[in-house]
C-alpha cells in the first residue's frame, strides 16, 4: 500500500481574501480543512493573517479557523495614513517572513509543501524548501498568481477546481 507523504499548508490569509472576492463561490474553511485532511496525511495547517483586535466579527473567525484545525499566526493591522482625510490610510499587516519562518522550522515534519497564495515574494523560500528535497505545489487562482510561483511549483492547483469541496453554502449570484 502507498503511503501519502506528509503534507503542511501555509495559508497567506490576505492573499486568499483577494482570490476568494474574485471568486463566483464563498469558501468555507471548516469544508476546506476537512477536505485537506480527507485527501493529505496533513502535518499541519497554518493560517496567516493580519487582525484588528477590537473587531469581534474577526477574532470570532480565527477562533473558529483554530477550531477547524489550523494553526493561526496573526498580526495586528497597522494603520498607516497616507494623506490628510480621514479615509486616507491603508491597513496593513505582512506575514510573509512569518510564512517562510515557519516553512524552514518546520520542513523536516513534511514530504509535501502546499502554499495557498499567488506572491512571488515566496519563490526563492520554495527554492530553499525544494534543496531539502521537499515537493511544492501551489494552490491559488488564474489572475492571482505570479507565474514564477507556478514556475517554481511541481503542482500548481486553479483553486476554482476544489469548489465542490470547499463552497460554503449556497453560490453567489
Amino acid at each position: 500500500m502507498k503511503m501519502k507523504k506528509k503534507t503542511a499548508v501555509f495559508i497567506d490569509g490576505s492573499n486568499l481574501f483577494y482570490i476568494e472576492k474574485s471568486l463566483n463561490f464563498n469558501i468555507s474553511f471548516k469544508r476546506f480543512a476537512e477536505y485537506l485532511n480527507k485527501t493529505y496525511d496533513i502535518y499541519n495547517m497554518f493560517y496567516y493573517t493580519g487582525i484588528n483586535l477590537d473587531d469581534k466579527k474577526e477574532t470570532d473567525f480565527l477562533d473558529d479557523l483554530t477550531m477547524a484545525g489550523y494553526t493561526v499566526r496573526q498580526k495586528a493591522l497597522k494603520i498607516i495614513r497616507t494623506g490628510p482625510r480621514e479615509e486616507d490610510i491603508v491597513k496593513k499587516a505582512n506575514l510573509d517572513i512569518e510564512i517562510v519562518v515557519d516553512m524552514i522550522n518546520t520542513v523536516d515534519h513534511y514530504d509535501r509543501l502546499i502554499l495557498i497564495s499567488g506572491d512571488s515574494d515566496f519563490v526563492r523560500a520554495l527554492e530553499l524548501i525544494r534543496s531539502h528535497g521537499k515537493e511544492i505545489w501551489v494552490i491559488s487562482q488564474k489572475g492571482h498568481i505570479a507565474k514564477e510561483l507556478i514556475n517554481v511549483a511541481d503542482k500548481y492547483i486553479d483553486i476554482e477546481k476544489l469548489k465542490q469541496f470547499i463552497q460554503r453554502g449556497r453560490p453567489k449570484y
